[in-house]
């Protein structure tokens, strides 16, 4: 059995980017993580969840064992591979890449050093009698595993100048946007009201029959990223009302959670606060705002095109197959998210959090 500090070293092929010179593939240590994120920033394929902030942020919170594989050409990074260790009480144990993310998986320089590391991943699993390995990617790795291609990435391109952006939405929208500035809002598009957050977001994912996240999660990212986190919030009358948890990479500004008041949708504050997070991206020349994951056609879907968002194909692929299957259309999902919905609040809060930690 090979170590599994050195997983494994492969000689590319003499047209590879690195001219035949020897790849070793290894986990992280401590001392090279500068180095990790240096290659991040610098990478066209990486983004937000493959920063060292997120194994720091996931291993504390959900104590879930994390298995970063990187890429060593002539002692410099050439591609890296983050994954974390899911152990379930019943079902078993599996690699992930990467839990609470909608994507993540492999970022390399060339194609035969993201197989290289996909190859030491397999090879880990096989090693440890894990059960499955689950990739979340941007990209598609041909023959990598089964395959699930009904998420999508919605991603609106940002302008810099109102016409261009105004004219990118749909007649509806335009008219609920009107509607809602019509409105005697407050938007505080950073915001440090974790609580009003944390309550709106809370209710919502009961409301949706799904394990919430603790507070102390959103309070972790914030210190880990303190300058590519923050918190849009609308407040009426005093109170908020709506606000999203967003996030900030390379270009790119992201919505990772949000969640509105019922009590006021037809004030329609979400209009308004998207529209004046939208705004914001493109004055300070940000190239994209990414709506988040959505399946083709539901109601998400339709909502981020109707700002002119545009899908982009994700690539959620499964070696041998998929082990647990935790998505919402799944009959058992939608029989555990009856009950969760009608437990009693202060339940649900307290017991959330340590469900949550497997439901990745």
């Amino acid at each position: 059995m090979q170590n599994s500090k050195d997983l494994t070293s492969a000689q590319p092929s003499n047209t590879g980017i690195h001219g035949g010179l020897l790849v070793e593939i290894s986990e992280l240590k401590r001392e090279d993580e500068k180095e990790w994120d240096s290659y991040i920033n610098s990478s066209p394929c990486s983004t937000f969840y493959h920063r060292i902030g997120w194994k720091t942020v996931l291993s504390e919170i959900y104590s879930h064992q994390p298995l970063y594989l990187v890429a060593k050409n002539d002692d410099k990074i050439s591609g890296i591979f983050p994954l974390f260790k899911i152990k379930y009480p019943i079902f078993g144990n599996i690699l992930v890449s990467l839990p609470y993310a909608p994507f993540g998986g492999v970022c390399a320089d060339d194609e035969q050093t993201g197989r290289q590391l996909l190859d030491a991943a397999k090879n880990h699993l096989r090693q440890n009698n894990y059960r499955s390995l689950e990739v979340r990617s941007l990209y598609e790795f041909p023959d990598a595993g089964s395959i699930d291609t009904s998420y999508y990435s919605m991603v609106l391109p940002l302008r810099n100048n109102f016409e261009d952006q105004w004219s990118g939405l749909r007649k509806s929208m335009r008219r609920y946007v009107k509607k809602a500035q019509s409105v005697k809002f407050e938007v505080n598009l950073n915001s440090h009201n974790i609580t009003g957050f944390y309550n709106l977001y809370s209710q919502a994912m009961r409301d949706f029959g799904t394990p919430a996240h603790s507070n102390r999660f959103f309070n972790m990212l914030l210190q880990e990223f303190p300058d590519s986190t923050r918190i849009a919030e609308v407040e009426y009358e005093g109170e908020c009302i709506a606000a999203i948890f967003l996030l900030e990479f390379n270009g790119t500004m992201i919505y990772g959670w949000g969640a509105s008041d019922e009590r006021y949708t037809m004030l329609y504050p979400n209009y308004s606060l998207f529209w004046d997070v939208i705004l914001d991206g493109g004055s300070r020349h940000l190239r994209s705002f990414d709506f988040g994951r959505s399946m083709l056609n539901e109601g998400t879907y339709l909502f981020k095109t109707g700002w002119g968002a545009e899908p982009r194909q994700l690539y959620y692929f499964y070696c041998p197959q998929r082990s647990v299957n935790t998505k919402k259309n799944n009959p058992k999902r939608k029989i555990f998210s009856g009950i969760w919905r009608h437990l009693p609040k202060s339940v649900g809060l307290k017991l959330g959090p340590a469900l949550r930690k497997y439901i990745p």
